[in-house]
């Protein structure tokens, strides 16, 4: 739709720039030009303008697909989920700071700094609350798992950074009965700092199945951007094909900004940790100047309370300055003794008045756990033991899980899966499924290594449902995590639930599943109830001190495989000193390969993966070891 001009344009246009565009044929203007019928400016001073208005930009589809480093990422892609990080390739100017690192969602957006789920309800633009520094061509609910969505992300390594989201579907939109798919994609200019935004085939309305979108962009505090639609609202700006969006800064020289934050608690991704009973705990926090001046002398603060509430201590840092967008690890010299077992809140505060006040505090969930030696149990939670909310929105097969890890020196076998249900209104019985899910090699969830499917009658469906695990023989070692979930087959049957309470730390260990794992949207606000009950053991075949703690490893191990002799399943553990091409792969007696369990680049680190051997016969087998210029064989025997 033509818009009605405000004024006379006056701009020209000028050579094209730029190694991306002298390639593709996209128009950049050195000088933006006057905007007639575009947005803006935000408190920053960006603006947008359309070719929808005299002086837009020209439309040109940047094909990424056939060029060479293109990378495409279709596979890590599901409904409501976010992967990365991926270099952008340079130094990119974006507001008052520059960014080289995005993550990508599935959702149709990209953001510098911020991994966390962009999921319905999408809130409008600019919002403080997480993600932030968000980029959205059309933010809205869109689902690979169905269809033949594609994406692709591409840079030239110099001045260009493309992401193309190609025929992708919505969420409810069923491909053979409702023609609703969209392809979109951003391009990041390094010259000018320019944004764009394509718009190539649209295929029906994008609230098709009742969810609204958003585009445009906003800063790393949620607090200014610039909105350029929001649920087809104005209605001058809805997409279309060939739409074109150009997002450009000439930024306010009076423009000031103040914020300083708490980034990380305990470690990055401020994720919940266990602990034992008598241990003595560092306490540290990363914290961030996101404003556009240095700042000094600046309060930190920890306060810890024990799982009855009772304040056990609190500790004051200086931090003598941080330069704008500077963070900074500060550990405190008190040291945390845990002294029962529970839920510890760690909160980590700065004392400023600044311009977000949200981001001045973090409470960090420390789980301290009675270890009573090899062979006894324990229960490892995230949940306070009140459960306030019940969840059954997101579809058919689909479900919650937790992501549990343990610090040496001592492994856990997993015994069972506790999973609270609760029926829904006019429901009938029903099938829960639970999967126990490894990690990849990123640490992110990997491959299905078990899986429980148990009918339960709508009698029973106001209960923690207890699914047994231990003939599964499932061993994590220290520093290895491991995921637990939920699935109902049918919404209509059960809901899974949550612990709700506010006054409660997050673990930041929840997940969702709508197809694949993602972040939980509501980990800032709830908890995933879902619990294991685990044996404590040793830890496969490496001694205990080079395990304890979270320190990489300094040599290359493999381990004896766990048990041994085995039937069917064994778990098999190495380590890697430094980033290596690893092959571990399974011999018969006769030199024959029957198994390729890794095959690719890992990281430093340490790994354990389970081979599945219900195929094979029994006898004696080999697993070799290569990785980087080491080498190395060990023997196992299956008994069936």
């Amino acid at each position: 739709m033509k818009r009605i001009l405000m004024a006379v344009l006056a701009a020209t246009f000028i050579l094209w720039a730029g190694s991306l565009f002298a390639a593709s044929n996209v128009g950049v203007k050195s000088d933006p030009p006057l905007v007639t019928g575009g947005g803006g400016p935000d408190a920053y001073g960006y603006t947008w303008i359309d070719n929808d208005s005299a002086g837009g930009p020209d439309y040109q589809w940047v094909d990424i697909t056939a060029k060479p480093g293109a990378v495409e990422i279709t596979s890590m892609m599901g409904d409501d989920n976010v992967v990365g990080p991926f270099d952008v390739g340079f130094d990119f100017d974006y507001y008052w700071y520059t960014v080289d690192h995005c993550y990508i969602g599935s959702n149709g957006y990209i953001s510098f700094t911020d991994n966390d789920n962009y999921s319905h309800p999408f809130s409008p633009l600019p919002s403080e609350s997480r993600p932030n520094n968000l980029l959205c061509p059309i933010a809205g609910d869109i689902d690979y798992s169905r269809g033949d969505g594609e994406l692709w992300y591409w840079s030239d390594g110099q001045d260009s950074f493309v992401v193309s989201w190609i025929n992708v579907p919505e969420f409810f939109a069923d491909p053979n009965t409702v023609d609703s798919t969209h392809t979109f994609q951003l391009i990041l200019t390094r010259p000018d700092s320019t944004i764009y935004f394509m718009y190539g085939e649209q295929h029906g309305s994008y609230n098709s199945s009742g969810v609204t979108y958003v585009i445009g962009i906003e800063d790393v505090s949620g607090t200014v951007g610039l909105e350029y639609c929001f649920g087809g609202m104005p209605l001058g700006n809805v997409f279309h094909d060939s739409l074109a969006i150009r997002f450009h800064a000439e930024p306010d020289t009076l423009f000031e900004f103040y914020d300083l934050g708490v980034l990380n608690a305990m470690s990055v991704g401020s994720r919940a940790e266990v602990y034992y009973s008598g241990d003595e705990v560092t306490l540290k926090a990363e914290y961030k100047n996101n404003g556009t001046h240095p700042q000094t002398d600046i309060e930190t603060r920890v306060i810890v309370r024990d799982p009855e509430g009772t304040e056990l201590m609190r500790d004051t840092v200086i931090i003598a300055s941080l330069d704008a967008q500077e963070s900074k690890w500060v550990e405190y010299s008190r040291k945390l003794t845990t002294t029962i077992t529970g839920e510890y809140a760690v909160e980590f505060r700065l004392y400023v008045m600044d311009e977000v006040l949200n981001n001045n505090r973090k409470t960090f969930e420390l789980r301290v756990l009675e270890f009573n030696g090899l062979g006894t149990e324990a229960v490892f939670l995230w949940d306070d033991t009140i459960l306030e909310e019940c969840r059954s929105w997101n579809g058919d097969y689909s479900g919650y899980a937790n992501e549990f890890e343990v610090r040496g020196p001592y492994a856990f076998l997993i015994k069972e899966v506790r999973v609270p249900i609760q029926g829904v209104a006019g429901g009938s019985g029903g099938n829960l499924v639970v999967h126990i899910v490894e990690q990849d090699e990123f640490g992110n969830p990997g491959n299905l290594i078990a899986e429980r499917i148990v009918y339960i009658p709508w009698s029973e469906f106001f209960q923690w449902k207890i699914v047994d695990f231990t003939d599964e023989n499932i061993i994590v070692n220290p520093n290895t995590r491991i995921w637990a979930l939920g699935i109902h087959e049918s919404q209509s049957t059960f809901a899974f639930c949550a612990d709700g309470t506010y006054a409660s730390p997050r673990s930041n260990r929840g997940f969702e599943y709508t197809g694949m794992l993602a972040p939980d949207r509501h980990r800032e606000t709830s908890d995933e109830a879902i619990r294991l009950l685990v044996e404590w053991t040793e830890f496969v075949g490496v001694e205990d001190e080079d395990y304890a703690g979270s320190r990489l490893p300094d040599k290359y191990i493999l381990a004896q495989n766990y048990p041994n002799p085995f039937n069917a399943k064994t778990s098999i553990t190495y380590q890697v000193p430094k980033a290596s091409d690893v092959n571990l792969d399974v011999y018969n007696l006769s030199g024959q390969k029957v198994a390729t369990l890794v095959n690719g680049i890992q990281t430093a680190g340490r790994y354990s993966v389970i081979w599945n051997a219900s195929g094979a016969s029994s006898g004696i087998y080999f697993y070799k070891l290569t990785a980087g210029d080491h080498t190395s064989m060990k023997r196992m025997a299956l008994l069936k």
